[in-house]
């Protein structure tokens, strides 16, 4: 119908009329008599439409080659400038321009065009060429406007002035007027005396490092505000006032403010540095960019960040920014989350969130308070009400920084933070996103293909899925962008495969496509990986911020992550494992835990064979295999290093063994293999491996442990282990003839709920040195409770294996 009735002539049809009329029905303006005019207005916009399209070729048309085309080429750009084709305009006028600069109605059109198209570079470039001697108020007004959008203000205030005394009326000489209006009003707060005052009281009283002695900077306050409107749009202000007290808080001046061009604008409002001197400097255009968080790939293009460089950032110094988020749409058009993270790794002297919501929402909070520093905190709202809307007001006051500690947990777990929802239940979530992702599983005939080659002469569904698996992981491009910063909806799996990259959310979808092209059932699951929210199952909310893969065979999942392209199947990454995830099945929602892989599933095996002639030269052998979390490492540095940087990189590591040593042959597995365990072969020579000790020799360290990890005597945190992981050495040393052990240790033992070790070294036939070392983390986490046992114990095994073999002449 639209295709037939796009354009009405005043002489249509009665139903063509009554259709108009139901169109508009919701329209008051509109009535019997308004639509004769209505469809007149049609009929002229199609003429205009055709008028320009028929101006254009006719200009194009009367270029003569090989003549001064000047006058055609102006009267094309003219027309293209009203139609606010700028860019077509810009692009016929500067080839003219090139050779005429001293035609100043080609000048001040190209001008103007730049302007129009904000490309402010080459429009004050412009300007300047033409003027002084060409005064023309709109170009003086224009000119002012490029100057004040790159904060030059002193030169913008100059040409308004211009303009204010030009000779004719204009409406550029009214604006200009209320322009130098602005800019006197903004000279006016060019020192701490102009602001208000409230921020003057908190710039002279706040306190510096007398105070804060570790402190970067000292958030004086952040204020933040959450309006959500009844039409289910959202207004998100933040209001933040930062002491910066010496380099290390510097990096508070680099602002980044991200947004979802699909859906959410940003503005900043305003932006300032107060300097110790009390001059304030008001940020502009030149200090701010808008740009895509992932440039390089369009799929992802909405993803934006606006970066504010605050200027003449000193020790010192306040920012003061005020920033405006408008999001069109919630959640599922009908919920929010949020969370306020209470403390953080300056100094907060307060702190301030307002969510105000209409009536018929029910807001859902809770607190989490781990409990490592004592803060004295108030979850507990000030709720305001009226007939149309409820408001929340939490104020927090005097929060202590976080001191950093070495192999301290993720930020997300020692702090405390509160959570705010308005879902009831996970099915809740399960039935707003499930829609989003289901039509985008499918495979088109590329993907059938490429299926169908990979799956080729495999009977078993666990064969099927790892192929499948491992050719998603390393063939397709990752993208890292977090769930939900570009958007919840992933895209199709056959624009996927055609890139050949994609988000975590959007892989996900590709490897469950062919997964079930090949016959294997598979679902999206959404996952907060290591450092974000844990997962908290009686409080559905929506903190996730990645995508992985659950394959079901024979009634049970196994988790796999398409976004790591060096892990195998069978293997997860770290940050994913013993995490709550959603399972996103055809029918409802799993909430379940990945697991945490044993000790063994990281492994390191570690095997030297050491031949010392008579002259103390050695002649060795060395083979480093590894699994797991070892073999995604070894894997990204084999396949992003350049194979001279390997054989360098291993050549370093026979110079450690053995000073002045030479490798002699290297070969590595077939690391792109994701099915095998990588394999590292070196053989070597070296001058010297012994140490002399008077008529003794020492052979040195093989293994030992160090004490350093557990340096301080107390902890405020616990002590993160990382993940379970095992590491066995064996090293065979063979004796040149005529030397024998004078000194063996002897064994090192430890086996408790954290660890267990051995250190051994054994003597065979009294010409062999053989040295055996075992260790492997079964825990993750050391509680500060437990901490001073622990320090204890690993001291004493650091002071047990540190005693060497001593060699001695027969």
């Amino acid at each position: 119908m639209t295709g037939q009735t796009k354009y009405f002539s005043p002489y249509a049809a009665v139903h063509s009329v009554v259709l108009i009329l139901s169109l508009f029905n919701c329209c008051s303006i509109i009535s019997a008599e308004n639509v004769p005019f209505l469809l007149q207005g049609d009929d002229y916009a199609k003429q205009s439409a055709v008028a320009y399209d028929k101006a254009v070729d006719a200009y194009l048309r009367a270029k003569v080659p090989g003549v001064d085309n000047q006058e055609v080429i102006l009267k094309l750009g003219e027309l293209y400038y009203s139609h606010g084709d700028y860019e077509k305009c810009i692009t016929e006028l500067q080839s003219v321009y090139v050779s005429t600069a001293v035609n100043t109605r080609v000048a001040k059109l190209l001008g103007l065009a730049y302007y129009r198209f904000n490309d402010d570079t080459n429009a004050l470039k412009i300007f300047e060429s033409i003027l002084p001697a060409y005064t023309d108020d709109e170009v003086l007004y224009c000119q002012a406007q490029v100057c004040e959008r790159q904060n030059l203000y002193p030169q913008a205030k100059e040409l308004y002035e211009k303009v204010c005394v030009y000779k004719l009326e204009s409406k550029y000489k009214s604006l200009a007027i209320q322009k130098l209006e602005n800019i006197n009003a903004l000279a006016k707060n060019a020192t701490i005396e102009g602001l208000p005052e409230e921020i003057r009281k908190l710039v002279k009283s706040t306190p510096g490092t007398e105070k804060y002695p570790n402190a970067g900077a000292i958030i004086v306050f952040r204020r933040e505000s959450v309006e959500v409107k009844p039409d289910s749009s959202t207004i998100v202000e933040q209001h933040n006032l930062i002491k910066i007290l010496n380099d290390r808080g510097k990096g508070y001046g680099e602002i980044e403010l991200d947004y979802d061009s699909t859906d959410e604008k940003v503005e900043l409002v305003f932006a300032r540095t107060i300097k110790p001197t009390g001059e304030v400097i008001t940020v502009g255009k030149k200090h701010i960019r808008d740009v895509s968080r992932y440039m390089n790939f369009p799929l992802y293009s909405n993803a934006r960040v606006m970066i504010v460089s605050m200027p003449e950032i000193v020790d010192g110094c306040y920012i003061e920014y005020k920033a405006r988020w408008v999001v069109n749409g919630l959640i599922d058009d009908k919920h929010i989350i949020d969370r306020v993270m209470v403390q953080e790794y300056e100094p907060v002297i307060g702190k301030k969130f307002i969510l105000k919501v209409p009536q018929s929402f029910a807001v859902k909070y809770k607190p989490y308070d781990p409990g490592y520093v004592k803060i004295n905190l108030d979850f507990k709202p000030v709720v305001r009400e009226n007939k149309d809307n409820k408001v929340y007001e939490w104020v927090f006051s005097n929060i202590p920084e976080i001191i950093s500690e070495p192999s301290m947990p993720p930020y997300s777990q020692v702090t405390a933070y509160l959570q705010m929802s308005t879902f009831n239940s996970w099915d809740e979530i399960y039935r707003w996103w499930w829609p989003l992702a289901k039509d985008k599983i499918g495979a088109d005939e590329a993907i059938k293909k490429q299926v169908a080659v990979l799956i080729k002469g495999k009977v078993l569904l666990k064969d099927k899925a790892e192929a499948v698996y491992h050719w998603v992981a390393s063939k397709i491009r990752y993208v890292g962008v977090e769930y939900g910063t570009a958007g919840y909806e992933p895209h199709s799996a056959a624009e996927i495969f055609a890139n050949k990259y994609g988000d975590c959310k959007d892989k996900a979808i590709l490897l469950i496509s062919m997964l079930k092209e090949a016959g294997v059932t598979a679902y999206p699951v959404l996952i907060g990986t290591r450092g974000v929210l844990v997962v908290d199952k009686q409080f559905p909310s929506l903190y996730f911020n990645h995508a992985i893969t659950a394959v079901k065979i024979d009634d049970k999942l196994l988790y796999l992550d398409p976004t790591a392209e060096t892990c195998s199947y069978n293997d997860l990454p770290y940050g994913d494992q013993g995490r709550y995830v959603l399972v996103m099945t055809t029918s409802n929602v799993l909430v379940e835990m990945t697991p945490v892989l044993p000790s063994e599933n990281n492994l390191v095996k570690l095997d030297m064979d050491l031949a010392i002639d008579k002259n103390g030269k050695i002649m060795a052998t060395r083979t480093l295999t590894t699994s797991g979390a070892y073999d995604q490492g070894q894997r990204g540095w084999l396949k992003y290093t350049k194979p001279v940087l390997v054989k360098e990189s291993l050549k370093n590591r026979v110079n450690n063994i053995t000073p002045g040593g030479e490798l002699l042959d290297y070969k590595i597995s077939d690391f792109e293999d994701l099915t095998k365990h990588v394999k590292i072969y070196t053989k070597f020579s070296g001058p010297k491996f012994l140490i002399d000790a008077g008529n003794d020799n020492i052979v040195p360290a093989l293994g030992g442990i160090s004490a350093g990890s557990v340096s301080r005597e107390t902890r405020v945190y616990p002590m993160d282990l990382g993940m379970p992981n095992k590491s066995v050495s064996e090293i065979v040393l063979h004796l040149p003839e005529g030397m024998s052990a004078k000194f063996v240790p002897v064994p090192v033992t430890e086996n408790n709920k954290w660890f267990k070790y051995i250190n051994k070294y054994s003597l065979i036939d009294n010409i062999t040195l053989k040295f055996e070392e075992i260790s492997e983390d079964f825990e993750r986490t050391v509680m500060t409770g437990e901490y001073s046992g622990y320090k204890k114990m690993y001291e004493s095994l650091a002071r047990e294996t540190d005693k060497q073999v001593v060699l001695q002449r027969k």
